[in-house]
C-alpha cells in the first residue's frame, strides 16, 4: 500500500525508538492489545456506506492513476499508513481485488504442481486436481481472515492471529519434501507404476496414499510451531538467530529459483527431460493448446514478456499500476 499517494500534510514526524527495550517494562513488551481486531459499530458502517468521505476519502485519484513519465518527477511523499488506519471503501475494494488476483497464482500453484504428472507428482485426475486447488483457495481465505483480524483468547494473555496484513496459504517450501517422498514411494512400489514394453515409457498411477501420508505428517509437525508460539520471543531469537533464519530463507529461495527456471522453459513435468517419443514430447503434453517442446522460443518469450512488463510498470507506471504490477504482468 506504500505506493498509494496523496498531498503530504504538515504533521509532526513520528519518533522511533532504536532500542526496542529502552525504557520499557516486561509488561509493555507483551502488551499487544492494540493489535486486536474490533467489530465495527453501526455508526462506523453507516458513515462508510453513506458518506462521500467513507467511499472516496480525500485522495487525489488523478495523481494516483497518472503514469510516472521520464522527466516529470513528483515531489509528493507517500503517507505512512498505520496498522489500524481506515481506507476509503472504493480504494479498499480496488486494492483488495487486485491483491486477491495477485495472490491466486501463489496459492494454487503448489497444489497444481503437487497433483501433477510424473514421478514427483501425485498424478491425480482432473477432478481431484480441481478439488485440491479449490481447497487451497478456501483454506487460504478463511485462515487469512483469522490472521489479519487477530483475536484475544478469552481470559488469557494469548492471541489467535498476527494482526498484520498477510496471506496464509499453501507454500512452495513443502514442494521439495513432497516430491522427494512421492519419488521414493514410486521407486519402492508403494505408489503403482507400469512400463510399456514396446516403448519403455513409464506410466504412473494416481497415488492418494502418498497424499494422505503427507497430510498426516504435516498435521503432526504443525504441533511444533503451536508449541513454539508459547515460547517468549527473546528465547526464540536465541535459538533462531538471524544467521540461521537468513540462511534458511536463502536456501529456500535457491530451490525456488530452480523451479522458476524450469517453469520459464515450459514446465517441471515429464516434458522437462525432453523425451523424443510419448505424450510428453511437448509441454505440458501433446495435444494441449499451444503445446511446444521444453525450452522452445515461445515459452522463453512468454516468460520474458511477463517479466519485462512488470519491470516497465515498476519504472513508469502510476502508483496504482505499481500496486497491481503482478496482475498486469499476468494479463
Amino acid at each position: 500500500m506504500s505506493e498509494i499517494t496523496q498531498e503530504p500534510e504538515s504533521k509532526t514526524q513520528p519518533v522511533y525508538i532504536l532500542d526496542p527495550h529502552a525504557n520499557r517494562t516486561k509488561e509493555q513488551d507483551i502488551d499487544l492489545s492494540h493489535t486486536t481486531g474490533k467489530i465495527p459499530t453501526w455508526q462506523t458502517i453507516r458513515e462508510s456506506l453513506t458518506t462521500r468521505s467513507g467511499w472516496f476519502g480525500d485522495y487525489d485519484y488523478g495523481f494516483l492513476c497518472m503514469p510516472t513519465l521520464p522527466g516529470f518527477t513528483s515531489t509528493r511523499v507517500p503517507p505512512f499508513f498505520g496498522l489500524k488506519d481506515r481506507l476509503p471503501l472504493l480504494l479498499a475494494i480496488i486494492m483488495g481485488f487486485q491483491h486477491s488476483l495477485a495472490m491466486i497464482a501463489g496459492v494454487v500453484t503448489p497444489a497444481i504442481i503437487m497433483s501433477g504428472s510424473g514421478i514427483t507428482g501425485l498424478n491425480f485426475s482432473p477432478a481431484d486436481r480441481t478439488q485440491m486447488v479449490s481447497t487451497s483457495l478456501i483454506t487460504s481465505g478463511l485462515l487469512s481472515l483469522v490472521q489479519i483480524t487477530r483475536f484475544r483468547v478469552a481470559k488469557t494473555p494469548y492471541f489467535l492471529g498476527t494482526g498484520l496484513l498477510s496471506v496464509v496459504g499453501t507454500s512452495f517450501i513443502y514442494l521439495p519434501v513432497l516430491q522427494s517422498s512421492v519419488s521414493n514411494m514410486y521407486a519402492s512400489g508403494v505408489c503403482k507404476s507400469s512400463i510399456d514394453p514396446t516403448t519403455g515409457a513409464q506410466t504412473f498411477e494416481p497415488c492418494p496414499d502418498a497424499w494422505g501420508a503427507y497430510l498426516g505428517t504435516c498435521m503432526v509437525c504443525a504441533l511444533l510451531p503451536i508449541i513454539l508460539s508459547f515460547v517468549p520471543p527473546r528465547a526464540l531469537k536465541r535459538v533462531f538467530p538471524p544467521i540461521v533464519t537468513g540462511v534458511t530463507v536463502l536456501l529456500i529461495g535457491v530451490n525456488l529459483v530452480t523451479s522458476g527456471m524450469q517453469q520459464w522453459g515450459g514446465g517441471s513435468g515429464p516434458c522437462l527431460s525432453r523425451p523424443t517419443t510419448g505424450p510428453f514430447v511437448d509441454c505440458p503434453a501433446v495435444g494441449a493448446p499451444n503445446a511446444a517442446p521444453w525450452g522452445s522460443a515461445q515459452w522463453i518469450g512468454l516468460g520474458f514478456l511477463v517479466f519485462s512488463t512488470i519491470m516497465v510498470v515498476e519504472f513508469f507506471g502510476s502508483p496504482f499500476m505499481k500496486n497491481a504490477q503482478v496482475v498486469i504482468g499476468l494479463i
